[in-house]
């Protein structure tokens, strides 16, 4: 009788988010779903072009075996755009994970039109495990101070949630464009993010956004890696996240409470993209 075995195999990897990005460095591994014979090496490898390869690429030896590993990426070039995947090697051949992009910027670097002060999280609307999303804030406000609305408009259509303040904006502002006179009403924040977007076109970023109340939230935990905020009393910044007729949500920069503001008030606009 012939016994049959089973044939030996690659190992099959999975990849884990980039994490912890700093300017220079950051956090990755992976998990070993299957191979035959074990692995003999494990780790991650990266590079400015897509699909690096082990070894002739950046990368980390993370030990053998199975068990799922953590990688510490370290090297990197500020400000540059990279890809990178998990690999393990057995005796039949190297097997490949998921590729994730990522770039080298950290908390309060400068980065496309201004300084980062999040990363989306899972949970977070538009979080991608293999593509690095954040939300990046210019060095200082809007010049002037802005109404959110009309304290008779109701939208019913705007969200609290981090990657929502894009969506937020756009609502106001076909709001304000079918119910409104341009010509005669005041501009309102939401509008002067769009402004802003028009008059920054001509260096690429033309799609900032009012952030919502938990994006704003975020902006205020972060406030001094990015800069230029007042110290005074009664520093309030709209959100675009509507409260109710009368009133929306703005964030205190003094102490970072939650408030809900007269849409009439003209209070501090800082607007954000994201990446």
């Amino acid at each position: 009788m012939t016994f049959l075995t089973q044939a030996q195999v690659v190992p099959r990897v999975g990849t884990l988010p980039v994490t912890g990005t700093t300017s220079t460095s950051g956090i990755s591994g992976g998990k070993i779903y299957a191979s035959d014979p074990t692995p003999t090496i494990k780790g991650v490898c990266w590079g400015t072009h897509p699909n690096p390869e082990y070894p002739a690429d950046n990368h980390t030896l993370d030990g053998n075996g199975m068990d799922p590993f953590t990688s510490q990426i370290t090297g990197l070039i500020p400000y540059t755009k990279y890809y990178l995947r998990a690999y393990a090697s057995n005796t039949v051949g190297t097997g490949y994970g998921n590729q994730v992009v990522f770039w080298s910027v950290g908390i309060g670097d400068p980065f496309q039109g201004g300084k980062v002060f999040y990363f989306l999280q899972p949970g977070d609307v538009g979080y991608d495990p293999e593509l690095q999303h954040g939300l990046i804030a210019p060095a200082a406000d809007l010049v002037i101070q802005f109404e959110w609305g009309s304290p008779s408009s109701v939208m019913w259509s705007t969200f609290d949630e981090i990657g929502k303040g894009e969506v937020n904006t756009a609502e106001i502002l076909k709001w304000h464009r079918n119910y409104c006179d341009p010509n005669k009403d005041p501009v309102l924040a939401a509008d002067a993010c769009h402004r802003m977007s028009v008059s920054y076109s001509g260096e690429c970023y033309n799609d900032w956004f009012l952030p919502s109340v938990n994006e704003l939230t975020e902006l205020y935990k972060n406030k001094d890696f990015v800069g230029g905020f007042l110290t005074q009393p009664g520093n309030i910044y709209w959100s675009s996240s509507e409260n109710k007729r009368t009133s929306a949500r703005s964030v205190s920069f003094d102490e970072g409470s939650i408030l809900n503001t007269n849409k009439s008030f003209k209070i501090r606009v800082r607007c954000i993209r994201d990446f």
